[in-house]
């Protein structure tokens, strides 16, 4: 397949840089943080760590035989970071095609920010999601707009866990978990008119692991998402010419 630079594809959504942690059999990794960006948070803001957030889900999701009639069930009942920063890559093809587009998600203090990539890895533009409110950046200056249908995850063209528990149970033909790459995997399979879907989501912190669409025996998506418990500088939701991260106002 040669490359494509795709032209109107926008947000994506990621989901997630792998984080770090050695998790007996079933997790292994390297957690990523700078002192200097790190902001502290309060209690009732912070995550559980990585391995509390497995060994939860691993007790949730390893006391029942998961199958299509549970699955969504078990999904919902996962144990998710309050905040992280996500890497997601969306690979779209078209015949012999095929062109990737990536995006940087913050989520902290209720507020999430998402940077669109250029293909040298710099940011072309932003949002910030705060309330009922995004904010389209620029450089030196932004506009708001209510967020109304347009969430935070479908900006960043990321089919979430939350994709999977609102599909119609009769779109469901298969779910099962198992072992990937050093990560405990639930994985759930769609048919909806003829659009195959594979969604895999990672006990180590409930969120989306990765996500394949086909249709005719052919791939059209594919998304992977790389998640970091690094805390995301409160630099990063801070409107243009203000000074105070908009979730303190």
């Amino acid at each position: 397949m040669k490359k494509l630079n795709p032209p109107m594809i926008a947000a994506l959504g990621t989901l997630l840089i792998i984080i770090a942690l050695g998790v007996g059999l079933y997790l292994s990794g390297v957690a990523y943080q700078s002192p200097d960006e790190i902001i502290s948070l309060s209690d009732a803001d912070r995550s559980p760590t990585d391995l509390q957030m497995f060994e939860q889900n691993l007790a949730i999701a390893g006391n029942v035989q998961i199958d299509n009639t549970n699955v969504k069930q078990v999904i919902s009942s996962l144990i998710r970071p309050k905040t992280y920063t996500a890497l997601v890559t969306n690979t779209l093809y078209y015949d012999d095609t095929f062109g990737s587009i990536s995006c940087k998600q913050y989520v902290r203090d209720n507020a999430s920010r998402i940077d669109y990539l250029k293909a040298d890895g710099s940011t072309d533009y932003s949002q910030i999601y705060f309330e009922d409110i995004c904010y389209m950046l620029t450089r030196d200056s932004f506009t708001q707009m209510p967020i109304g249908n347009f969430t935070f995850d479908s900006s960043s063209m990321l089919p979430s866990y939350e994709t999977i528990l609102d599909i119609n149970d009769e779109y469901i033909t298969g779910s099962r978990m198992y072992e990937q790459n050093g990560q405990m995997i639930i994985e759930v399979d769609t048919n909806i008119s003829g659009e195959i879907g594979i969604y895999r989501i990672s006990l180590k912190n409930g969120l989306l692991y990765s996500a394949d669409f086909s249709k005719d025996g052919k791939m059209i998506r594919k998304v992977e998402v790389s998640v970091s418990d690094e805390i995301p500088s409160q630099d990063k939701f801070i409107l243009p010419n203000e000074s105070t991260p908009i979730y303190e106002k």
